[in-house]
Formats: C-alpha cells, sequence, structure tokens
C-alpha cells in the first residue's frame, strides 16, 4: 500500500510532471502550445533568456563573494589566537 501525498507533495509533483512535459517538447510544440493559449512565444522566450541570463549573474557575483569570504576565512584562522594558556580543568567539582 502506498501513503498518501500531502497536498504541497501533490502539487511539487504535479509541477514536475508539467515541467518535464516542457521539457520534452521540440521548439514547433512548445511554439503551437503557447499560441494556441493566446501567447506570444517570441515574448515568452525572451522574458525566459533574460530571466536565465540574470540568474547566472547573480549566481556569478555570489560565487566572487564566497571567494571573497573563504580567502577572509583563511585568512582570520592563521591570525587567531593559540587556545587558552589556562591548564584544562576535568571538573570543577571533583
Amino acid at each position: 500500500m502506498t501513503r498518501r501525498l500531502t497536498d504541497a507533495e501533490f502539487l511539487d509533483a504535479l509541477d514536475d510532471l508539467v515541467i518535464e512535459g516542457i521539457l520534452a517538447m521540440t521548439p514547433e510544440e512548445l511554439r503551437a502550445e503557447v499560441e494556441a493559449e493566446g501567447g506570444d512565444y517570441d515574448a515568452l522566450a525572451a522574458e525566459a533568456r533574460e530571466a536565465g541570463l540574470r540568474a547566472i549573474r547573480e549566481c556569478e557575483a555570489l560565487a566572487g563573494e564566497a571567494r571573497q569570504l573563504a580567502e577572509m576565512a583563511a585568512h582570520v584562522a592563521t591570525k587567531a589566537p593559540a587556545a587558552s594558556s589556562l591548564p584544562a580543568v576535568g571538573s570543577f567539582w571533583g
């Protein structure tokens, strides 16, 4: 017996199926589908292209920031003082 999906799981699965269906379409099939729904294929393609390019630029910027943070962390690690010179204490009670 399979367990029942939650609403969120069901919507995620449905979303995955829709995306898989779109990705499986040829450009001609996609154009026909968009135009049948009254959409502008060229405008949609331009919008999707710009969104993809924007995502790439944002990821590249984040990668640069991540590199800078890694360099800063390495620098701080070399400058950090050694652990306390006090002797280790096993217990205050005994």
